[in-house]
């Protein structure tokens, strides 16, 4: 193929992801419908001291399926929550940009992408608590994960819990797939709980998951894969891997796809693929997930 070619195969495979969702196949109208119960577990940060921070690649085999795989994953266990934050574009919900580029802004020692958000205007997409301040709450039927000034919290949680002063969250988001539960794997249980499609959970992708241990330590975990090819893993895969692989107690599966990518000291060190296919880029996105190994409150 010449060079035309490629650049019209390149612009073609971009049209078709700008007119998607975030991970493609999560319609915004999927997040409409209201949470009614709460229901949320609370888990203490760690109380190592010193506490500590690091990250590695992880190349691995899922037991049940034989299929490899290439994750990244870093955890985080000092001066929580003063350590980890959500994060924006200077734009805030409604720009767009990469993550490379918000974690230097935000000078984060380590990144991720984090949640879902409109490809079309770069609007946030449900609800979403940073340093305390509560940027939306649309309080849908979908998992959150947030932090207070003492625990993690995951789960379902109400309007009125959300905005209420009991719990006094510092940071908070909303994605899709509550993955482990206490220490078991939750998938099915929350696919009926939060309306996901079989497509949404079957499909090969890359994957980014943020979760706790059951000694109180946060981890992010990132897997490699292309859309188009069928390579990264499916939520079930990816759900056994964060359970034997990296032990959590805690997961929530954040926005996947093309929008995947792990970043150290703001340097790309995934090999995220922005428009679903082979071709290695890094897609521009919303919100973010912040690592500090020191205290920056």
């Amino acid at each position: 193929m010449d060079a035309s070619g490629v650049r019209f195969l390149f612009f073609c495979c971009l049209w078709a992801w700008v007119t998607s969702s975030s991970e493609g196949k999560l319609l915004l109208s999927e997040w409409g419908k209201l949470t009614v119960t709460d229901d949320y577990d609370t888990q203490s940060f760690s109380k190592a001291v010193p506490g500590e921070f690091h990250w590695a690649e992880v190349n691995g085999t899922v037991q049940s399926t034989g299929r490899n795989y290439t994750a990244y994953a870093a955890k985080l266990s000092r001066d929580l929550p003063h350590t980890f934050g959500f994060r924006l574009p200077p734009g805030g919900c409604g720009t767009l940009e990469k993550t490379s580029v918000t974690a230097q802004k935000h000078n984060c020692t380590y990144a991720t992408n984090a949640g879902y958000f409109n490809t079309h205007n770069g609007n946030c997409i449900g609800n979403l608590i940073i340093d305390g301040d509560k940027i939306q709450l649309p309080a849908t039927n979908r998992v959150n994960f947030g932090l207070t000034n003492s625990s993690f919290i995951v789960g379902y949680l109400t309007n009125a819990t959300l905005s209420g002063k009991e719990l006094d969250f510092l940071q908070l988001i909303q994605v899709a797939g509550w993955l482990v539960r206490k220490g078991v794997d939750y998938i099915n249980t929350s696919k009926v709980e939060e309306n996901l499609s079989d497509y949404f959970v079957t499909e090969k992708a890359p994957r980014s998951a943020i979760g706790a241990t059951k000694d109180g330590d946060l981890m992010l975990v990132q897997v490699d894969g292309v859309e188009d090819e069928k390579i990264g893993l499916d939520l079930y895969e990816f759900t056994e891997v964060l359970l034997k692989e990296f032990g959590l107690w805690q997961a929530a599966n954040m926005d996947g796809g093309g929008s995947s990518v792990s970043v150290y000291k703001g340097k790309v060190v995934s090999k995220p693929t922005c428009i679903d296919i082979s071709l290695i880029c890094e897609r521009t996105v919303t919100s973010i997930t912040c690592m500090h190994d020191v205290d920056v409150s």
